[in-house]
Order: structure tokens, then C-alpha cells, then sequence
């Protein structure tokens, strides 16, 4: 079967919508992205979601745990790359950051991310 441009982009949207509205993501979207923080960032009501999962969420920024990996051969930098949010506290090669919520799928996808995910339970920095 052949697509045209439109033909294949109504398919990818139809793909993905549905994968979407079954609360299910992607294979590679939002590579290193908490299952219920992407369905959180895909939620009508995200201040909800945060209040029935027990996820800190205040101004459109959400309390996240940043797990980073060494990329390329450099040891691992656990540090929050520019523009993605405030850092509130570091260990090893973690980082605890209040991030906007729709910068969490691209922040996932960056090379020395291995994980992002919400902490189990509220930490105060």
C-alpha cells in the first residue's frame, strides 16, 4: 500500500491518537519517560492527575527524578541541560528538578538521560 505525505501523516495521527487514547505510548516516544508522567502530560486535567497519583505539580512544573548515563565514553554529569527547568537537589547521578511539564517528553529524550520519573513520594528540597 502506498501513502501520499497526507495519506501517511493521517496514519501516523491515527496510529499514535489511538495509542494515546488507549493510555499507552509509543515505542522511542519519550524514550526514558515514567508511564504515568506521560499520562499526565497527555491528561486534560493534569492538576488531577497529579493530585489522584500523588505527584507534585504546581505552575505548569512537576517534581521529577532525573537518572543520568555516560554518553560517549564521558563520565556521567548529573546536571539539568539549560532551559529545562530549576534544580533542587543532586546525588550520585540523580538529579531532583521541578521541570515544565511539556518539556518532560523532550528532556526524556536526551542522550545522558536514562530516566525521568516522578519521586515516590513528595520530597522538600
Amino acid at each position: 500500500m502506498i501513502f501520499g505525505l497526507a495519506g501517511l501523516a493521517a496514519w501516523k495521527l491515527g496510529v499514535f491518537g489511538a495509542l494515546a487514547a488507549a493510555g499507552g505510548k509509543a515505542a522511542g516516544e519519550c524514550a526514558g519517560l515514567e508511564e504515568r508522567l506521560w499520562r499526565m502530560m497527555n491528561s486534560p486535567d493534569p492538576q488531577r492527575f497529579a493530585l489522584e497519583q500523588d505527584i507534585y505539580y504546581q505552575g505548569g512544573r512537576v517534581r521529577v527524578i532525573i537518572e543520568f548515563v555516560a554518553w560517549q565514553g564521558q563520565p556521567v554529569v548529573a546536571d539539568l541541560p539549560p532551559g529545562y527547568g530549576q534544580v533542587e537537589a543532586r546525588a550520585g547521578n540523580t538529579v531532583q528538578a521541578l521541570v515544565s511539564l511539556e518539556k518532560l517528553c523532550q528532556l526524556s529524550n536526551e542522550a545522558s538521560v536514562r530516566s525521568v520519573m516522578a519521586p515516590t513520594r513528595i520530597a522538600v528540597p
